[in-house]
Formats: structure tokens, sequence, C-alpha cells
């Protein structure tokens, strides 16, 4: 009966516990802004929030193969709205992730 939700609540209270549990050992092991990390965290808390929410309302109306892409795009938008990130690092990271890798032969042939 709880198959998917139990998972998922499992999977976030653990996240929770390991982020709390770990939060005070990052400081030690490098420095980070606090204030910044909670800014970003809150908007993507919302971010989030607001597409669940979207794609609650419309769960019975639509397939969840149509959900899906428009939840991805109304959380890709949300994220650039309120500035998680900018359009720059985003073309960054996805040219680090499918960006053409440079190959060298290291081979040694004599």
């Amino acid at each position: 009966k709880y198959t998917y939700i139990g998972a998922s609540i499992a999977s976030v209270a653990s996240a929770v516990i390991l982020i709390s549990l770990g939060m005070p050992w990052i400081g030690k092991i490098a420095p980070y802004n606090k204030k910044l990390l909670l800014t970003k965290f809150l908007k993507l808390l919302f971010s989030s929030s607001a597409m669940g929410i979207l794609l609650y309302f419309y769960r019975d109306q639509y397939s969840i193969l149509l959900l899906l892409p428009i939840g991805s795009a109304i959380y890709v938008v949300l994220i650039f709205a309120v500035k998680v990130i900018s359009i720059k690092d985003f073309t960054s990271a996805i040219k680090t992730v499918f960006g053409k890798k440079d190959v060298k032969n290291t081979s040694n042939n004599v």
C-alpha cells in the first residue's frame, strides 16, 4: 500500500539526517557560506514545491508520460527565475557532462 510513498519518505528522511549530521563537520574541512547555502536551499525548495503543487492538480487530467517533461520544464524555468543558477552556469554544466572528451593516445609506439 505504501510502497513508493514509504520509499520516498525514507529517502528524504535519510538525506535530511545525513545532511544534519554532516554540516558541522564540513565547516571544519572547508569553509563555506552558510547564508548562501540556506538561500539556495530555500530557492530550490520553493521551485520543487511549486512544480509539485502544479503537477498534483493535473495528475488526474493528464498521463504521467506528459506530466514528466512538463514538470521538468517547470522546474528548470523556476530555478532560472529565482536565480538558483545562471544561464552561464547551466551551459557550462551541460558542456561538462555532454561535451566532447579530449582523448589522447598515450601508447608509445616505438
